[in-house]
């Protein structure tokens, strides 16, 4: 089973917000994938990602618990509080690294 959950920012994030909003979801995404290790062995996965005007948010499992999963993933993403300072180096690399590679492309 799938769960999507689009959060709509109420408006399009462009250019410098973009960015931001990639490091952002990056750094939820990493602290995501921390906290439910174990429950992806068991099959369970949570994962976000950016659009242009807002967070996608999907979890995917086979089980029961699904519906209790999601609403833990979701009081995860209220509270998540933004990146710690090695969080967000960590994901400006990443990004840098991506946009470069993606400038030597033919």
């Amino acid at each position: 089973a799938i769960v999507r959950i689009f959060l709509w920012s109420g408006q399009e994030a462009l250019g410098e917000e973009a960015i931001l909003g990639r490091l952002w979801a990056s750094t939820l995404a990493d602290r995501l994938n921390e906290a439910y290790y174990s429950a992806g062995l068991a099959g369970l996965e949570v994962g976000c990602s950016t659009a242009i005007s807002g967070l996608s948010l999907a979890a995917t499992g086979y089980s029961d618990r699904l519906p209790l999963f999601v609403r833990d993933a979701l009081k995860k993403v209220r509270n998540f509080d933004g990146p710690t300072p090695a969080e967000f180096e960590r994901a400006l690399d990443a990004v840098k690294r991506e946009l470069q590679s993606f400038d030597v492309l033919p």
